[in-house]
């Protein structure tokens, strides 16, 4: 989960916006050869969407190790979503044990460079003592970070350390960093989720898929795209491939950002490949 980050950021060169648009028609053992030679060329994106195709198991064989391997490539040459994915893989285990000291390690990283998920999730394990000596201090500084970096749930966490409201001032710097996210429910909610995926417990997932159906429900496309990512797998719901594709599909025509629609097609896409029993194109989820 958090994935779909992977596909923001700076424009990409050549051979990489090649790979995107590839993947944006479905073709993805295409994208994986033009991200690869990306890769092989030095591009640090290209090596990153790499590790999303064995991440999430298109147009390769899904594989955890070989995704966090193309993680570190990309954070090596400097790729900050790179490090935060890496993080995330420690974080939750997937493809190693899971290593909160390590997930520590690139977190620091990737917050170094300003990554504004990778600031939040460190301040939970500073304020945890997971993998970290347990900090106060760290957590709350990590928190402000965070916030001012658009992360709306850390202000929560902020609260809960009682630490003061920010001015109306500095509320406002917040608000324009989030990109008028600031305050958003269905985002506080859809941060709340995927910390919650991340303790890896039947409860826990149970509860991130009902945040992010009520994230989805307002609207927020990474929540729809979760939320259908839920079904697919059996994430704390049913898996049902038929509310994957629905939710995935609403995702995909509720997207604003290029980048979110194409990886809510290739998984639309996906699913149609795994079941005849997709509904009707158009259709929306159930309520």
């Amino acid at each position: 989960m958090g994935l779909l980050l992977a596909l923001l950021g700076s424009p990409a060169r050549a051979d990489t916006a090649s790979g995107l648009a590839d993947f944006q028609n479905g073709r993805f053992a295409e994208a994986f050869q033009q991200w690869t030679e990306a890769a092989a060329a030095g591009d640090s994106r290209g090596a990153l969407f790499v590790g999303v195709l064995y991440d999430t198991g298109l147009g390769v064989g899904q594989s955890y190790p070989q995704a966090l391997d193309w993680y570190r490539r990309a954070a090596d040459a400097g790729n900050a979503t790179g490090m935060f994915n890496a993080g995330v893989m420690y974080d939750a285990g997937r493809g190693v044990p899971p290593d909160p000291a390590r997930a520590a390690s690139w977190y620091e990283r990737a917050a170094a460079k300003g990554f504004g998920r990778a600031e939040y999730n460190l301040g939970l394990l500073y304020q945890a003592g997971a993998g970290v000596r347990a900090s106060r201090t760290r957590a709350i500084q990590l928190f402000k970070r965070a916030a001012d970096h658009g992360i709306t749930a850390a202000q929560a966490h902020l609260q809960e350390l009682g630490v003061q409201q920010p001015s109306a001032q500095q509320q406002g710097r917040r608000n324009a960093a989030a990109s008028a996210r600031a305050g958003d429910p269905a985002m506080a909610d859809f941060q709340q989720a995927q910390q919650l995926l991340l303790a890896r417990g039947p409860a826990d997932a149970a509860r991130a898929a009902d945040l992010f159906r009520r994230a989805a429900e307002r609207g927020n496309a990474l929540a729809e795209y979760d939320y259908g990512y839920c079904y697919e797998h059996g994430l704390g719901v049913p898996r049902d491939l038929a509310q994957a594709y629905a939710w995935y599909q609403r995702a995909a025509s509720h997207a604003a950002d290029g980048a979110v629609r194409s990886i809510a097609l290739a998984a639309v896409r996906n699913v149609e490949g795994q079941s005849s029993r997709a509904p009707a194109q158009g259709a929306g989820p159930a309520r």
